[in-house]
């Protein structure tokens, strides 16, 4: 539920997710799950207030840096392989 929260595309829609979501939990008697994210909304949804670039990075960045890299190359990402 929160990853939809974060996923909105700005925050008024963000802020209307949250609300939606808060609801959701009082209904599965989830109370203190819902205190905590109405009481941290705002805070949460602050990186909204920053650029785009610099707030939300983009899923290719993330997945090379989390990419392994093959045994065969050094931290460079030049191949063992060849002629040094």
């Amino acid at each position: 539920m929160l990853k939809a929260i974060h996923a909105s595309e700005d925050v008024v829609a963000a802020r209307e997710k949250t609300i939606r979501v808060i609801e959701k939990l009082r209904g599965l008697r989830l109370t203190k799950a819902a205190e905590l994210a109405e009481a941290g909304v705002e805070e949460t949804l602050s990186y909204y207030a920053f650029s785009e670039e610099l707030s939300r990075p983009r899923l290719g960045a993330v997945t090379n840096v989390n990419r392994p890299r093959c045994d065969h190359t050094d931290d460079a990402g030049r191949s063992s392989f060849s002629a040094r």
